[in-house]
């Protein structure tokens, strides 16, 4: 009895490699466990058994080799949900009080991680607007994790919501929160600072509204506590006639901003017919001083790993590249357009939450800094070869980097 319980748990264990190689066993099927135990059939399964070895070998759960194996020890599945980072202009919930905009032609929306359709028009409806109608009639892709939606139409005073809950990264999670939201105003200088270096923000544009049901004149001053002590400035459309919800931009030099100060710049509204007085007012600073960035050195790290990069004095944006090229600003500055754009191969640098550094071997990390006044610092380089170790410990595995390791890295998992 015990023989016949043996040999019928040994076989169920065998049935399936003997189904597989019924061709090796000569059409052979397993004996039926009630009757006699056929040692022909033994000898058979075990020469078949022998010649599939090395083949088995292939389906083993091996950590080094088939981590792709949703069944394998090292398989970690992708749950997390991708969020907004930053936008520009920067908007909710990625910054909690943003600048309040007059105009509104792009939005550069920067991912957490690389989206599978971030770059499909049909996935991002027109947005919810106060006062007003912006449509979406183009969506350019910047890089794997950084879109620029293009837009057309007009903004009121108070918000525009963008809905982003199509929008999915690669392992099908939806981004999360699923919406931003953009501040609008009645007016907005961009930029907010300008300054006296040649080849940054020399310029500032004023954007506003008449937002009154009356045609009115207008004088665009600065300081003082209200439009009669306030000084007149020079500029581009500083004095004239607005009609009723009429849009006008101003254009001032730095030359007409208090150098190292921050000045309100007003913009005087008087009724034609009703001799009253309305003003909006926007804050205009000057910044004579380029920025200067700092890094936390890479010397030994656990993956993955923050590298943390601030820019200093008034910093705006944080660029990097990893693929060995330099990252790189296009910078207007003067004209309807001052601002500065990202190169295309440049990635925007998370400065809530600093990079997350997850690759193995040879690591070039060049980064560079744009104030708000549109200084560029010099930039740098953080480069280092790091050497992956498996360490043991009682909670687990860990994986440490070290400078000054070999140049051959090992095979290891995390």
């Amino acid at each position: 009895m015990h023989s016949e319980i043996r040999h019928r748990s040994t076989i169920a264990k065998f049935i399936p490699v003997a189904f597989c190689t019924k061709r090796v066993l000569g059409g052979l099927r397993p004996p039926n466990t009630r009757l006699a135990i056929n040692n022909s059939f033994w000898n058979k399964l075990l020469i078949c058994m022998l010649a599939l070895l090395p083949a088995c070998k292939l389906y083993e759960l091996n950590r080094e080799i088939n981590c792709t194996n949703p069944k394998a020890a090292c398989f970690e599945r992708d749950r997390e949900a991708p969020t907004v980072v930053s936008t520009t202009p920067a908007s909710q919930p990625s910054v909690a009080s943003p600048a309040p905009v007059a105009t509104l032609n792009t939005l550069i929306v920067n991912f957490s991680e690389p989206m599978k359709n971030a770059d499909e028009l049909s996935n991002y409806p027109n947005p919810t607007v106060s006062g007003g109608s912006l449509s979406i009639i183009s969506v350019t892709k910047i890089n794997a994790q950084s879109v620029q939606l293009n837009l057309t139409g007009s903004v009121g005073a108070g918000s525009v919501v963008f809905d982003l809950s199509r929008l999915k990264d690669l392992a099908g999670n939806a981004l999360s929160p699923a919406t931003v939201t953009v501040l609008t105003s009645s007016i907005a200088a961009v930029p907010e600072f300008v300054t006296s270096t040649p080849g940054a923000y020399n310029e500032t544009n004023i954007t506003w509204t008449n937002t009154t049901p009356y045609a009115m004149t207008y004088a665009v001053k600065k300081n003082g506590a209200d439009c009669s002590t306030a000084t007149a400035v020079a500029g581009a459309n500083v004095a004239g006639t607005v009609m009723s919800n009429a849009q006008v931009v101003t254009n001032l030099s730095y030359t007409q901003i208090t150098a190292g100060a921050t000045d309100t710049v007003r913009v005087c509204l008087t009724p034609v017919s009703l001799g009253s007085a309305t003003s909006f007012t926007v804050n205009v600073g000057r910044d004579d001083v380029a920025p200067t960035l700092s890094t936390l050195s890479l010397t030994r790290c656990q993956l993955p790993y923050t590298i943390s990069v601030t820019c200093t004095d008034n910093g705006d944006r944080i660029i990097y590249t990893i693929d060995g090229t330099s990252p790189a600003f296009t910078v207007t500055s003067t004209g309807s357009t001052v601002g500065a754009t990202a190169s295309a191969n440049a990635l925007a640098y998370p400065t809530a939450g600093g990079y997350s550094l997850t690759t193995r071997g040879l690591v070039t990390f060049r980064y560079l800094c744009i104030d708000k006044a549109g200084h560029l610092n010099t930039g740098g380089v953080l480069s280092a070869t790091c050497q992956s170790k498996g360490v043991w410990g009682a909670t687990g595995t860990g994986t440490y980097w070290h400078a000054n390791s070999p140049t051959q890295p090992y095979d290891v998992w995390d």
